[in-house]
């Protein structure tokens, strides 16, 4: 063999491996390696998980407004309840709640 050969062999297996050092560099080491594929997998399916708890609670209440549009009595126990409407021949009396005061002096 020639020197020359020799000398190309020696600089394709140095090139060969300073590729490899590289790409395990990268694969180990970098802000693209294995750690932060793996955390960004775990960030995914938290996110995903909360998703579907959202798209279940969207359900929930999408039936529950489909329940009050098509009921006008629990319409009417929610204005009632929430927005303390009466009608004009009720009254509505007020009574102060003592033991909220106590604790309130102490």
């Amino acid at each position: 063999m020639s020197v020359v050969r020799v000398v190309q062999s020696w600089l394709l297996r140095g090139l060969a491996l300073l590729v490899l050092v590289v790409l395990v560099y990268d694969l180990l080491g970098s802000e693209h390696s294995i750690g932060v594929y793996q955390q960004e997998q775990r960030s995914l399916q938290a996110m995903q998980k909360r998703l579907q708890g959202l798209q279940q609670q969207h359900e929930h209440v999408a039936r529950m407004i489909v329940g009050v549009r098509d009921n006008r009595q629990v319409q009417e126990d929610l204005v009632r309840k929430r927005l303390g409407f009466v009608y004009p021949d009720e009254y509505i009396w007020m009574v102060p709640d003592n033991r909220r005061q106590k604790e309130e002096l102490r």
